[in-house]
């Protein structure tokens, strides 16, 4: 039976410009200089695509890359992208590595990924906060890990399709914005511009009032560019 080909074309046409901006704040995160990238554009414009040119330049540059989807169902699942990206991430390591690279906030993530305790029996979760206070602790713990990873190598954290994520992690998003501005580690989020919540539309804006994010907001191909 013969191989079937891939249908993706091995060149990424039309898109050089939102590129060159993408590695210009892969550039800036690498010398320290922590950067926000939101990717918008309607389904299919090829976002992903973009994100994956990206990623692959990231990773030859010596870029960690942590990468969490939204899925529609997740909505009203708090911390769902984190948590995908955070168990793909630890899946891939053995033990005595997660072990270290937890540290201390192992107390606080194992919240969050509740099967790391099978591999690592010792970790106990802090006792409960009231609902508010456990939410900051939470973010504390998170936007810690995340930036004791990236003093080791710049970080790059993808976030795909938030206009389907849960409240809680758009608030992280707003969160870590304001902190890893001193830290290698660039953060890209994408979302659908005709899919745009409510909740989503109050991140932006507060994202863009307090000038914490650079916005890439993709164009269809003209008609050069398919042929």
């Amino acid at each position: 039976m013969p191989l079937e080909r891939s249908v993706i074309c091995p060149v990424l046409i039309g898109r050089t410009a939102y590129l060159e901006v993408l590695h210009e704040l892969l550039d800036r995160a690498g010398r320290g200089q922590g950067q926000v990238a939101l990717v918008a554009g309607e389904a299919g414009v090829g976002k992903s695509r973009l994100i994956a040119e990206a990623r692959s330049n990231a990773t030859a540059r010596g870029f960690l890359v942590l990468q969490g989807h939204c899925f529609e169902q997740d909505i009203s699942f708090p911390y769902a992208p984190l948590i995908d990206a955070l168990r793909t991430f630890f899946a891939e390591r053995p033990v005595p590595e997660v072990r270290t690279l937890l540290g201390p906030l192992a107390s606080e993530l194992v919240k969050l990924l509740p099967e790391l305790t099978l591999s690592l029996p010792h970790i106990r979760p802090t006792p409960a906060l009231d609902p508010e206070a456990e939410k900051h602790r939470l973010f504390e713990a998170l936007a810690q890990f995340l930036t004791r990873l990236a003093q080791s190598q710049p970080l790059l954290l993808i976030i795909e399709d938030i206009h389907w994520s849960d409240e809680t992690s758009l608030d992280f998003v707003h969160f870590f914005a304001r902190r890893l501005a001193a830290h290698p580690l660039l953060l890209i989020a994408s979302y659908r511009r005709e899919e745009t919540s409510t909740r989503l539309m109050h991140l932006l804006a507060q994202l863009d009032r307090e000038r914490l994010a650079y916005e890439i907001a993709l164009t269809s191909l003209t008609r050069a560019d398919v042929d």
